[in-house]
């Protein structure tokens, strides 16, 4: 519990940072910023759900905001003028003006994760992702989640719904299959498979559901 409050109380400095004339934002977090440099903004975001983070300048001057390694693509608007520029260090650099509304839309596609053939453990498997959450699967959602194997360039379905205590989350609808359980621990006869879809939840959420069998790479 202290490191909790430690992280709580010392998380702007995680998110934001500043020299004598420009703002950084490192994180995207939902809040109003004062800079010691005389800069402020308001920033609206629902992320890492809602991959789209709005930025209100209060007080203008230099800005620069991170854009993160996992979106290849984003889109950004000034006043609602969609803008073409690249990130410089992995950060887009705006000179802003009072009153400034600066939009960032970061990809919200889900996709494949694959390991490293040098990692022996999960080599020749693959984890799920959208935006920069990696899910996990969990046997409350999937029954026996070690006769399944996610299907190679399948389809990832992106829905909302209900999960612990009415609580709501993103989900993630998988392409794969199911093997047949058979009583054998070894056998002669070849596996039977059939087409399922595997539901993916947050990492973060995992063994909120009781005992719960659960992977992450499949």
């Amino acid at each position: 519990p202290p490191n909790v409050a430690r992280l709580i109380g010392s998380f702007g400095c995680y998110a934001y940072g500043e020299n004598s004339d420009t703002a950084f934002c490192h994180m995207f977090a939902d809040g109003k910023v004062k800079f010691d440099n005389g800069m402020e903004l308001v920033c609206k975001t629902d992320y890492p759900y809602d991959m789209t983070v709005n930025y209100s300048i209060v007080h203008g001057g230099s800005l620069a905001i991170r854009i993160p390694g996992w979106s290849k693509e984003f889109t950004m608007l000034i006043n609602g003028k969609k803008q073409q520029i690249t990130p410089i260090n992995g950060y887009i650099m705006l000179d802003v003006k009072d009153n400034d509304e600066i939009r960032i839309i970061l990809d919200d596609t889900p996709k494949f994760v694959y390991p490293s053939v040098k990692i022996p453990s999960v080599s020749n498997m693959a984890a799920v992702r959208r935006g920069p959450l990696i899910y996990c699967f969990e046997q409350a959602d999937n029954g026996d989640i070690l006769s399944i194997v996610l299907k190679r360039g399948g389809n990832i379905r992106v829905y909302e719904d209900s999960f612990e205590n009415d609580k709501s989350i993103i989900k993630l609808e998988v392409d794969a299959i199911r093997e047949k359980l058979g009583s054998e621990l070894y056998s002669l006869n070849a596996p039977e498979f059939s087409d399922i879809k595997a539901i993916a939840v947050p990492y973060y959420t995992w063994a909120n559901r009781g005992k719960n069998a659960m992977r992450v790479f499949m």
